[in-house]
């Protein structure tokens, strides 16, 4: 998902859990900020407590990936990503219970 470019770029995505619990979230993202600058993306889960999400500069060409641990409820839960400071897109996500 490129162009999370401004302050009220919005991504958001709906995954299912087969139960409450600890998940890893790993985020698969290019970061090509300006002057190797790291960037940064804001989670919230079902529109709740924010999370800044690093991403280190690796061009816009390089995919990298960013790990996140997470509670998520059984059954439905949006994921809403925002702009942070600078800029970097998401390709792809891979969600994982903690077991």
């Amino acid at each position: 998902m490129g162009y999370i470019d401004y302050l009220d770029s919005v991504v958001e995505f709906t995954i299912q859990c087969p139960k409450s619990g600890t998940y890893i979230i790993v985020i698969r993202n290019a970061n090509g900020s300006a002057g190797n600058a790291f960037a940064t993306h804001l989670l919230t889960i079902n529109y709740d407590n924010q999370i800044e999400i690093p991403i280190v500069n690796s061009g816009w060409n390089m995919w990298g990936a960013s790990m996140i641990r997470v509670n998520l409820n059984q059954g439905a839960n949006t994921l809403t990503f925002k702009k942070g400071l600078n800029f970097a897109e998401i390709d792809a996500l891979d969600v994982f219970l903690d077991e």
